[in-house]
């Protein structure tokens, strides 16, 4: 997850409000991949990116998967969610 960091850095030093769609997606992507959870669930993470950033934000949820990890992911695009799931339910 450090790469989607790194792409935010020149960011950091705006109000939350001054930042676009894609990037708000990003950082909160790169916020929940730092936090030590045992679930958990994410919500559309592709709305917003292009396709480099959402191949990016698919190896950061990808490697949240652990023995005793878990992701659930609602997700529009089918080809980010043929690269997550091991598993798909579609409604």
């Amino acid at each position: 997850y450090f790469y989607i960091i790194k792409e935010l850095k020149h960011v950091m030093d705006r109000e939350i409000k001054l930042l676009s769609g894609g990037e708000l997606q990003r950082f909160a992507i790169a916020m929940s991949a730092v936090q030590n959870a045992d679930i958990y669930m994410i919500d559309e993470p592709s709305s917003y990116l292009d396709v480099k950033q959402r191949l990016n934000a698919a190896k950061v949820i990808r490697s949240l998967l652990g023995a005793e990890t878990y992701v659930i992911v609602v997700e529009h695009d089918l080809a980010i969610l043929d690269y997550l799931s091991d598993f798909i339910c579609v409604l």
